[in-house]
């Protein structure tokens, strides 16, 4: 399913809110982009299953681990091995797998977009090197100004 349907509001979030209280959503596992044919639409799984003991879900990011595709992304097995077993598992790892209480999911209005509750990998900041350059030339330009005026009224005042 598109993982809009994870956190926007109105009939979509009242649905969450009631899978969520009769405890029937399992998991979550956010898959990589570009896997459905032309269009790069961000997809997840949703897992859905009744008589659980437990109503905390198990959050997966599967963005990373995927086989390039020039019209379409696949997972190998290796990645579906590597999915199945963090779910079976339902380790924290903090960065690809995580179980939240439903507590918590209800304190962050039935939000179960994977990203809020996974520690992400920091991303490397942009720089944009001519703005920095225009930058440091203004500054200049301006320092400049400021020590020929400093230069006049020093000599103005007699304080070399």
């Amino acid at each position: 399913m598109p993982q809009g349907v994870l956190s926007r509001s109105g009939v979509e979030a009242e649905i969450r809110r009631k899978l969520l209280q009769q405890g029937m959503v399992e998991a979550i596992i956010a898959l990589p982009p570009k896997m459905v044919v032309k269009s790069a639409i961000s997809v997840a799984i949703l897992l859905i299953r009744t008589g659980r003991p437990s109503k905390d879900v198990h959050f997966i990011d599967a963005t990373r681990g995927f086989q390039y595709g020039k019209i379409r992304n696949s997972l190998r097995a290796s990645d579906i091995e590597a999915i199945t077993a963090l779910y079976q598992a339902r380790v924290d790892t903090g960065h690809s797998a995580r179980t939240i209480s439903v507590n918590e999911i209800f304190a962050n209005d039935c939000n179960l977009t994977v990203e809020r509750y996974l520690l992400m990998p920091e991303q490397e900041e942009t720089v944009d090197l001519p703005w920095i350059r225009a930058e440091r030339r203004r500054h200049l330009d301006t320092l400049t100004i400021l020590e020929e005026r400093y230069r006049q009224l020093s000599k103005e005042a007699n304080y070399d």
